[in-house]
């Protein structure tokens, strides 16, 4: 071999002989002077000769088997055609020490396009090919390099790719198991026209000495590492364009497939769609959450008792920030950018954690398997408390789908149309589940059913059970059950927001399709075999985490099956609810009756008696019955205490328009769970025994339309802890001292329609919940200046009383309707009041609040008040 070709070495051996010529002895006094070097250190620091391919108009890196190179010698040149070279003679080393085998090769400067077959071509010219310490693949046109092309050459330390087509940072991805590579060159490549091609290469090769010819200081490192912290999350939102650029890019090397060509051509066409999919269900989401947590935050004390709500203030609160973290994607993106909060302490802790970058595959398994739970959870409460048994089994349904049909797309061949088609129909039947199902299907209904029902049947709770069941739905009862309301929203958040960046391509949606018009050329004619054979292709199940996909495929079809078993089952076939019953459910677990207001009555039943127990019977209703309502029965004595506990569920107890003249049994006995007791127009004359005194859990307490003369200080001691009383249409002729000051938590006292002379101003005074106050129909003649003033927010209603005068000084109040005094002898003295407040009621002893308090109320039941406006049965 020609010395000439070897001029590296030679200026190398140049020096190996300076540095071995004899040297003069040492002047006394001078500094002593180094021995002069060892063969073997000599060794070390003469290079090895490189096998030399350059210039040689290589196509392939396999060429290189065939072609000779211009310097060194490769592997197996020991052939008849050929004599091996001898080895070279170096001064100062003896013939029989050979070189080492070389650790570097040159193939620049030729027409290499792929890299694919590196590999074989080193192992064929080289003896030890993993011992390799310099590569140089400049002036080529290569355009990627692949994953693990370069993890066999744990010694590289120099690598040349000036001048090549590199374009993408998956590239310099492939480079970072050169854990000892030193210097790099990247020059003259597309990918140094990126905006962050110097930082995101030093970050991502720590070992680097030198970029490009240029030195890697340290405050190239500190910038990097900056950056990396700041800017790099957002290389990530172009994840699905750079799949597809991929592709694009294989097609250098072979067709193009009709799947990954319908892939692109979906991104493209159905990228506007999708983006407005997913603002749509951002924006229904925060209208749900943010109904839901203004509800919970507006409770008063009786609907949180009634509702038995967990923490409605936090709770509320909750559900608000899940709703606002919804509304982030809608904030412009300066506003997201604060650069306070990036200089504060934490937020490089953030972004440093946000490194950890779970595998795509765990990720959609672990969101899957969150919602499905939550939404499990969701439809099995739907099923026991909502009184629409068709909506429950329509949500276990969409629940089977959601398992079931999205498991399929796990094995999804692509991970491009994985992770779009998955987060979108995830995300979709998700949202539908946990937001917009109960927003269309619960609020709406509720909201239309409170303001288009008629009032006829208000008496009857009907109004009550459908608000009861649907708001239970709703609300809030439990630590678990915030949990499985919020989980669903955050898990589709962040799905949605993967998808929103996955779609934004920005300047690689240009570059995408520039890449796909100049690389239509060699997409040949398509096979018919590969369009039969579409669907198989799009699938398989050799993917990473294989066996969690399998385990996650095999759980949720299952899961499936077994929902929309529990769900169709629990719909439409159950034992059917007797006629009397108005409302039931649908529970999973059950198949007989599961009634949730019964309505029972006598004359619709064709029922003569004394007795209505044996129709409330659980082998008839179930034991989950929520509201019991016997209406026109001969039921003296009540309902027997055995039948009353046979439903420890039971919220509500109504009788009305029966002939109960006592009820003696126990009221403490009642199950925990009543809080409502209404007896309207009976016989009684006196607080029955059921009530005197009552299970501390009760709240409101109706008594109106009997003939109850007086009620003893004992009794309403023994109410302390109701919140509404109404004692209307009785006979009362005054309170006891000290009944009232013991009720602290009083919001509604209704006393209408008696005989009081006078009412406890000063108890009432105390009662700092109360708001309103029917004092409609009395003989009360002073007006209540001392209460009036005490508390502003009371509304009082004084209409048809014995009142001659009032203080100008509420003049104000009377003319807010805050005070009512219509119908009273200040009225008819004082002409210059307005109509407005001094109006003329429709019967003598009927006011407007009757009219329209859901409520038969006897004094408006005539003709000319519409037979109080329809709440009265008797038309």
């Amino acid at each position: 071999m020609e010395t000439s070709s070897v001029s590296p070495s030679k200026s190398n051996l140049h020096t190996v002989r300076a540095t071995t010529a004899p040297a003069s002895p040492p002047r006394t006094g001078s500094p002593t002077r180094k021995l002069p070097p060892s063969v073997k250190e000599i060794k070390s620091r003469l290079p090895d000769i490189p096998l030399d391919f350059s210039f040689m108009n290589l196509n392939t890196v396999m060429d290189i088997v065939k072609e000779e190179p211009i310097s060194g010698r490769k592997r197996g040149t020991d052939s008849p055609e050929k004599p091996p070279s001898p080895p070279k003679k170096v001064d100062g080393l003896s013939e029989d020490e050979p070189y080492s085998p070389p650790v570097s090769i040159r193939l620049n400067d030729n027409g290499l396009t792929q890299l694919d077959d590196l590999d074989a071509a080193l192992a064929a010219v080289f003896e030890e090919p993993s011992r390799l310490q310099w590569i140089d693949l400049s002036g080529n046109a290569i355009s990627k390099i692949p994953e693990k092309l370069f993890l066999p050459y744990t010694e590289l330390s120099t690598l040349h790719l000036h001048a090549n087509n590199l374009s993408l940072y998956s590239d310099i991805d492939s480079l970072q198991c050169l854990t000892r590579l030193r210097q790099l060159t990247l020059h003259g490549n597309p990918v140094e026209e990126k905006k962050h091609y110097r930082n995101y290469t030093i970050f991502h090769l720590p070992s680097l000495v030198q970029l490009d010819y240029s030195t890697i200081t340290r405050a190239d490192r500190e910038r990097a590492e900056t950056w990396s912290i700041t800017y790099r999350k957002n290389l990530y939102q172009q994840s699905f364009a750079t799949l597809l650029i991929t592709t694009m890019r294989r097609q250098l090397t072979r067709r193009i497939t009709v799947n990954e060509l319908i892939e692109i051509q979906w991104g493209i066409t159905c990228r506007v769609p999708l983006l407005l999919w997913v603002y749509l269900q951002h924006a229904l989401t925060f209208i749900f959450f943010g109904l839901i947590g203004v509800m919970h935050l507006n409770m008063d004390h009786g609907m949180i008792v009634a509702m038995e709500s967990y923490a409605n203030k936090a709770s509320g609160i909750v559900l608000i920030l899940v709703a606002l973290l919804h509304l982030v994607p809608f904030l412009p993106p300066r506003w997201l950018r604060s650069k306070r909060l990036k200089r504060s302490s934490f937020w490089p802790k953030i972004c440093h954690f946000r490194k950890l970058r779970i595998p795509i595959n765990v990720q959609i398994s672990l969101n899957h398997f969150i919602a499905v739970a939550c939404e499990t959870y969701m439809a099995y409460d739907m099923s026991r408390r909502i009184v629409n048994s068709n909506i429950a089994a329509l949500y276990a349904i969409l629940l089977a789908l959601n398992c079931i049909c999205t498991s399929w797309l796990l094995f999804l061949r692509h991970s491009g149309s994985k992770l779009i088609l998955i987060s979108i129909v995830d995300s979709a039947i998700s949202f539908a589940l946990s937001a917009g199902f109960p927003f269309f299907f619960l609020v709406i209904p509720l909201i239309e059913f409170t303001l288009t029902s008629n009032r006829a049947i208000s008496h009857s709770l009907h109004w009550f059970a459908h608000l009861y069941s649907t708001s239970r739905t709703l609300c809030v009862s439990s630590l678990l059950a915030l949990l499985m309301r919020i989980l669903p929203g955050l898990t589709n958040y962040l799905v949605l927001r993967r998808v929103a960046k996955s779609l934004s391509w920005g300047p690689t949606l240009q570059l995408l399709t520039q890449n796909m018009h100049q690389n239509m050329s060699s997409v040949g004619p398509t096979d018919s075999s590969t369009n039969s054979n579409k669907m198989a292709q799009a699938f398989t199940t050799k993917q990473g985490y294989g066996r969690l996909l399998k385990l996650v495929f095999m759980i949720n079809i299952i899961w499936g099956f077994l929902v929309a078993m529990f769900g169709i089952k629990a719909a439409f076939n159950r034992v059917p609810c007797p006629p009397y019953c108005v409302y039931s459910s649908a529970p999973w677990f059950s198949s007989t009756c599961n009634c949730i207001y019964a309505l029972f009555n006598c004359q619709e039943q064709n029922v003569n008696g004394s007795t209505v127990d044996k129709y409330f019977d659980p082998t008839l209703l179930g034991e989950n019955l929520v509201f019991l309502h016997v209406q026109q029965c001969s039921v003296p004595h009540g309902i027997e205490l055995n039948t009353i506990t046979q439903f420890q569920s039971l919220y509500g107890i109504k009788l009305d328009y029966t002939n109960l003249v006592n009820w003696d049994i126990s009221g403490t006995e009642l199950p925990d769970s009543v809080m409502l007791f209404d007896i309207h127009y009976s016989q009684l004359t006196k607080v029955p025994k059921i009530l005197s005194p009552i299970n501390p859990k009760v709240r409101w307490i109706y008594l109106v339309g009997n003939m109850i003369q007086s009620i003893p200080l004992e009794i309403w001691q023994s109410w302390y802890n109701a919140m509404s009383i109404w004692l209307s249409e009785n006979q009362l002729r005054e309170i006891p001292h000290g009944a009232l000051q013991v009720i602290s938590g009083l919001e509604i006292l209704a006393l209408n329609n008696n005989q009081l002379l006078e009412i406890p101003e000063n108890e009432l005074i105390q009662l700092s919940s109360l708001n309103t106050l029917y004092l409609e129909v009395n003989q009360i003649s002073k007006f209540p200046s001392s209460l009036i003033q005490a508390n502003s927010n009371l509304r009082i209603y004084l209409n048809h009383n014995p009142i001659l005068s009032i203080p100008s000084t509420f003049n104000t109040a009377l003319s807010s309707m805050k005070v009512q005094v219509a119908s009273t002898p200040f009225c008819f003295s004082n002409a210059s009041f307005s109509v407005q407040i001094c109006y003329q009621d429709c019967a003598p002893t009927c006011g407007r609040i009757h009219l329209f308090n859901y409520l038969c109320d006897h004094s408006c039941n005539t003709s000319t008040c519409n037979f109080d406006q329809g709440d009265c049965i008797d038309s």
